[in-house]
């Protein structure tokens, strides 16, 4: 199976980039495209050096969004005749035999006559999908009617999880090798390059952050399926929570509070709010209970920890989700 690596990368992060692509190749990915959202030191130079005919690099001149990055390395990758894509993060290392998981699970369902555009599979991501337990705990991807993630169905689990740690994770079913979700990150997706023909390229109008939510949510939307397996990992090998990609359900609160880059915690709450909002087709009195709780406690938590400023951004950017004010803010760049 011929696997091309579809990476984005930005600022100092090219020794993350060099460990994801070290490992994606000696799994056997057949070349990868970079996208070099402006990086302070380019990465051509290096990567030329250490991948020469394995990496190509395309440079934009400026940290234009994750969206009009993927779309760029995916519009790349096909006109150089990739087949098969798989996309990962430039923080995203692949484990042992992640990409064998992925390509044999893929083979699987086509030789069971699941159509090449039709299908998709992603590896788990420990911190992200709450590791083994993501799909046993049905926590794989937030619930529908669910507001910035959160959603009141999951606190008996949240309380069970504070007051008895580690007692969910003792005993129980195996978690299933493979889940259906109806979402899922750019980090981490492998598919075939019908499925582009199907539904399109990552539309640029999110120009950072919830894009692959979108992406992967029009896949699905149209009968499409997503399997989220169990044996397929990938680490992240950035902690920091600036991304804003690894963070822990418990963190729904305070981790955005304590942001300090504003534009990307805009960019962050804007587009899920949007997503949420307007294509999650949400159960609205679930919807606006759970908004209703999540502003409360968030409020409290503001003033509490003197976080005025960062939830001020958080309300703004929550009312242009909701008036489908995406774009680039001039307001908030990069």
């Amino acid at each position: 199976m011929n696997i091309t690596i579809v990476c984005v990368t930005y600022g100092n992060r090219a020794h993350l980039l060099m460990r994801v692509l070290n490992e994606a190749r000696a799994q056997g990915a057949a070349n990868a495209i970079i996208i070099d959202n402006g990086s302070p030191e380019p990465v051509a130079p290096i990567l030329a050096a250490r991948f020469p005919g394995w990496a190509h690099v395309e440079t934009l001149g400026a940290n234009r969004g994750s969206a009009l990055g993927y779309k760029t390395g995916i519009q790349l990758a096909m006109a150089r005749g990739a087949e098969c894509l798989l996309l990962l993060d430039d923080d995203n290392v692949p484990a042992d035999l992640c990409l064998r998981a992925l390509a044999d699970h893929w083979l699987a369902r086509i030789a069971a006559g699941d159509s090449p555009g039709g299908f998709a599979v992603h590896a788990m991501r420990p911190g992200m999908n709450a590791g083994d337990s993501a799909a046993r705990l049905h926590m794989a991807e937030p619930r529908r009617g669910s507001f910035m993630g959160f959603h009141i169905a999951d606190m008996p689990y949240k309380v069970l999880r504070r007051l008895t740690p580690g007692l969910l994770r003792r005993g129980g079913a195996v978690p299933p090798a493979a889940t259906e979700v109806s979402i899922a990150s750019y980090g981490g997706m492998l598919f075939h390059r019908d499925v582009i023909g199907r539904i399109g390229l990552p539309d640029e109008a999110f120009f950072l952050y919830v894009d692959d939510y979108e992406f992967a949510a029009r896949l699905t939307a149209t009968g499409g399926k997503i399997h989220l397996l169990r044996d397929a990992v990938i680490h992240d090998i950035d902690t920091t929570w600036g991304s804003m990609k690894v963070a822990p359900r418990s963190a729904l609160f305070t981790a955005r509070l304590e942001m300090q880059n504003f534009n990307k915690l805009y960019y962050a709450t804007r587009n899920l709010t949007y997503f949420e909002f307007h294509l999650r087709a949400p159960r609205s009195l679930v919807y606006l209970l759970n908004a209703v709780i999540f502003l409360s406690i968030l409020s409290v938590l503001a003033l509490s920890r003197h976080r005025l400023p960062q939830y001020l951004t958080m309300l703004q950017a929550m009312q242009d989700g909701r008036r489908r004010s995406l774009g680039m803010n001039q307001a908030y760049q990069l």
